[in-house]
Protein backbone atom coordinates (compact mmCIF):
# COMPACT_ATOMS: atom_id res chain seq x y z
CA UNK A 1 0.00 0.00 0.00
CA UNK A 2 2.77 2.87 0.88
CA UNK A 3 4.90 1.55 -2.43
CA UNK A 4 1.54 2.47 -4.23
CA UNK A 5 0.71 5.68 -2.59
CA UNK A 6 4.48 6.89 -2.93
CA UNK A 7 4.44 5.94 -6.65
CA UNK A 8 1.18 7.83 -6.98
CA UNK A 9 2.75 10.88 -5.46
CA UNK A 10 5.92 10.57 -7.68
CA UNK A 11 3.68 10.11 -10.73
CA UNK A 12 1.53 13.27 -9.96
CA UNK A 13 4.67 15.22 -9.20
CA UNK A 14 6.66 13.99 -12.54
CA UNK A 15 3.12 15.32 -14.28
CA UNK A 16 2.90 18.98 -12.55
CA UNK A 17 6.81 19.60 -13.30
CA UNK A 18 5.98 18.13 -16.95
CA UNK A 19 2.64 20.50 -17.09
CA UNK A 20 4.83 23.33 -15.52
CA UNK A 21 7.72 23.64 -18.57
CA UNK A 22 7.21 26.25 -20.80
CA UNK A 23 7.97 26.39 -24.48
CA UNK A 24 8.52 29.61 -26.42
CA UNK A 25 9.49 30.90 -29.73
CA UNK A 26 11.54 33.41 -30.31
CA UNK A 27 13.29 34.64 -33.79
CA UNK A 28 16.72 36.81 -33.50
CA UNK A 29 17.83 39.16 -36.62
CA UNK A 30 20.78 39.94 -34.94
CA UNK A 31 23.77 37.92 -32.93
CA UNK A 32 22.72 38.10 -29.30
CA UNK A 33 24.74 36.99 -25.96
CA UNK A 34 22.82 35.43 -23.53
CA UNK A 35 25.05 34.29 -19.83
CA UNK A 36 28.32 33.78 -21.97
CA UNK A 37 26.80 32.01 -25.08
CA UNK A 38 26.01 33.74 -28.51
CA UNK A 39 23.15 32.99 -30.55
CA UNK A 40 23.00 33.70 -34.16
CA UNK A 41 20.23 35.15 -35.75
CA UNK A 42 17.09 32.47 -36.61
CA UNK A 43 14.21 30.98 -35.28
CA UNK A 44 14.74 29.46 -31.63
CA UNK A 45 12.43 26.93 -29.46
CA UNK A 46 12.97 28.07 -25.82
CA UNK A 47 12.05 25.74 -23.15
CA UNK A 48 12.24 25.86 -19.38
CA UNK A 49 13.76 22.85 -17.55
CA UNK A 50 15.16 21.64 -14.41
CA UNK A 51 18.73 21.05 -13.46
CA UNK A 52 20.38 19.67 -10.40
CA UNK A 53 21.52 23.30 -10.12
CA UNK A 54 17.94 24.81 -10.15
CA UNK A 55 15.66 26.19 -13.05
CA UNK A 56 17.31 27.04 -16.53
CA UNK A 57 16.47 27.94 -19.96
CA UNK A 58 17.03 25.49 -22.96
CA UNK A 59 17.84 27.34 -26.28
CA UNK A 60 17.36 25.03 -29.62
CA UNK A 61 18.14 26.62 -32.64
CA UNK A 62 15.61 25.35 -35.67
CA UNK A 63 16.40 24.87 -38.46
CA UNK A 64 14.96 23.25 -42.24
CA UNK A 65 17.62 20.16 -43.81
CA UNK A 66 17.21 20.90 -47.35
CA UNK A 67 18.56 17.47 -47.36
CA UNK A 68 16.70 15.22 -45.75
CA UNK A 69 14.81 12.44 -47.15
CA UNK A 70 11.60 10.08 -46.53
CA UNK A 71 13.56 9.24 -43.77
CA UNK A 72 15.15 12.27 -42.18
CA UNK A 73 12.84 14.15 -40.48
CA UNK A 74 13.65 17.93 -42.53
CA UNK A 75 12.80 20.02 -39.74
CA UNK A 76 15.48 19.61 -37.08
CA UNK A 77 16.84 21.63 -33.65
CA UNK A 78 20.41 21.92 -32.37
CA UNK A 79 20.61 23.27 -28.32
CA UNK A 80 23.28 25.99 -28.28
CA UNK A 81 22.60 26.92 -24.44
CA UNK A 82 21.59 26.02 -21.65
CA UNK A 83 21.56 29.02 -19.25
CA UNK A 84 20.66 28.98 -15.30
CA UNK A 85 18.15 31.13 -14.50
CA UNK A 86 16.21 32.84 -11.13
CA UNK A 87 12.58 33.48 -11.68
CA UNK A 88 10.75 36.76 -10.38
CA UNK A 89 7.39 37.58 -10.13
CA UNK A 90 6.20 40.32 -11.91
CA UNK A 91 3.17 42.92 -11.29
CA UNK A 92 1.26 41.93 -13.86
CA UNK A 93 2.44 39.71 -17.35
CA UNK A 94 3.95 41.15 -20.12
CA UNK A 95 2.50 42.17 -23.55
CA UNK A 96 4.98 40.66 -25.37
CA UNK A 97 7.47 38.06 -25.31
CA UNK A 98 10.83 39.64 -25.33
CA UNK A 99 14.66 39.30 -24.30
CA UNK A 100 15.82 42.52 -21.95
CA UNK A 101 19.38 44.27 -21.67
CA UNK A 102 20.93 46.77 -23.16
CA UNK A 103 23.96 44.80 -24.94
CA UNK A 104 23.11 41.30 -24.07
CA UNK A 105 20.35 39.80 -22.56
CA UNK A 106 19.83 40.03 -19.18
CA UNK A 107 16.21 38.66 -18.52
CA UNK A 108 13.40 36.72 -20.89
CA UNK A 109 9.95 37.53 -20.37
CA UNK A 110 7.30 35.58 -21.51
CA UNK A 111 3.62 37.08 -23.10
CA UNK A 112 1.20 35.95 -20.77
CA UNK A 113 3.39 34.55 -17.85
CA UNK A 114 3.75 36.83 -15.11
CA UNK A 115 7.33 35.56 -14.26
CA UNK A 116 10.68 36.93 -15.43
CA UNK A 117 13.42 34.69 -16.51
CA UNK A 118 17.09 36.59 -15.09
CA UNK A 119 20.53 35.06 -15.88
CA UNK A 120 23.88 36.72 -15.37
CA UNK A 121 24.32 38.68 -18.42
CA UNK A 122 27.33 37.57 -20.78
CA UNK A 123 30.85 39.02 -20.68
CA UNK A 124 30.90 40.68 -24.22
CA UNK A 125 28.69 40.23 -27.31
CA UNK A 126 27.12 42.39 -30.10
CA UNK A 127 24.09 43.36 -29.74
CA UNK A 128 20.49 42.12 -28.05
CA UNK A 129 17.19 41.20 -29.78
CA UNK A 130 13.64 41.74 -28.42
CA UNK A 131 12.16 40.70 -31.81
CA UNK A 132 9.53 38.70 -33.49
CA UNK A 133 8.78 36.82 -30.58
CA UNK A 134 5.99 34.91 -30.01
CA UNK A 135 4.47 32.62 -27.65
CA UNK A 136 3.81 28.59 -27.54
CA UNK A 137 2.56 27.55 -24.08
Amino acid sequence: MMKSVLATILALTAFASAEKQKTVSLTLTTPTGISGAILQPGNYEVREISTPSGPALRFTRLFRNELASELVQADQGEVVAEVPVTEQPLQAPPRRTALLGPSTATALEVRGLAIAYHFEPSPAAPTTATLCASAAQ
